[in-house]
């Protein structure tokens, strides 16, 4: 995922008095906490659940934290990625995606520039053909809302 700087602040829970929180109410206990992508702005993502919280005073109550820059997000980790824009985006710079175990069944790249179809199509290929790995492109606040969605569904994906 990648931000622009004339982006402001937008979170997934702007509407707080409309009905409940699908993403928090579908996703299942287990284990380790899901990940949530809670909002974006032009500095980084803030994210829910990655991290344990150790003081009973603090009022940080999912584990929310703040990831400066671009991200690549997993079911259960979200981690800094090194790509600030399309043209960076190569077979090299997906190596988390490909690596990633248990194996992602689907990546979906959040981007609120152009990428040309030209430039895309052999990435998509190559990660479908050669890793099984479905990629999907689509604005930043899309791709995010999709990826808690099928997050709480248990599915293999990252954003």
């Amino acid at each position: 995922l990648h931000l622009q700087q004339h982006q402001q602040v937008r979170r997934l829970s702007d509407w707080p008095n409309y009905g409940f929180d699908l993403t928090l109410n579908t996703l299942k206990p287990g284990d380790r906490p899901k990940v949530i992508l809670e909002g974006y702005g032009p500095e980084g993502f803030e994210a829910s659940n990655i991290v344990k919280k150790i003081d009973k005073h603090d009022d940080n109550k999912q584990g929310t934290v703040f990831i400066r820059g671009s991200v690549i997000a997993f079911p259960n980790g979200v981690f800094q990625w090194d790509v600030k824009s399309s043209r960076e985006l190569t077979m090299e710079s997906l190596a988390p995606i490909i690596l990633h175990y248990p194996k992602i069944d689907t990546f979906y790249i959040g981007c609120n520039n152009v990428i040309s179809w030209k430039r895309l199509k052999p990435i998509m290929d190559e990660m479908q053909d050669v890793h099984g790995i479905s990629v999907e492109k689509a604005e930043l606040f899309y791709t995010i809302g999709t990826f808690n969605f099928l997050n709480g569904e248990d599915r293999d994906v990252a954003v």
